[in-house]
């Protein structure tokens, strides 16, 4: 699914702005442009290169990037926060009952096969 929620890391000071995340992720929005210049002068250039090598090895990820622990924690999670899920569509709220049947006659079953429709 990485297709649907990738992200470069230089994209992180459009997306951390204090009215777009969640108030726990504030600390992050102060120095955002400095953990995406660092995180790519480290080679780590997108969302899934970073969540890969901070799950194999955080400590090597804090001495590479000079990014404190508590920062490359808060920015995992972050990055995990917005995962894309698939999802059966009878659990989309959003969609209604006669929209749900019609996506089914279709051989749509859930929202990945929604999302590659809409492609």
């Amino acid at each position: 699914m990485r297709e649907f929620d990738e992200l470069s890391v230089e994209s992180l000071p459009e997306l951390l702005k204090k009215d777009c995340v969640l108030e726990r992720y504030y600390p992050l929005c102060d120095k955002c442009g400095e953990i995406a210049q660092r995180l790519a002068l480290s080679g780590i250039y997108t969302k899934y290169a970073f969540l890969e090598q901070y799950s194999e090895d955080s400590e090597a990820v804090k001495k590479r990037t000079g990014i404190d622990a508590d920062t490359l924690l808060m920015l995992f999670r972050y990055f995990h926060l917005y995962d894309f899920k698939n999802r059966s569509l009878s659990q989309a709220e959003c969609l209604n009952a006669d929209l749900v049947s019609l996506l089914r006659s279709a051989g749509i079953r859930n929202s990945f096969d929604y999302l590659y429709l809409c492609r």
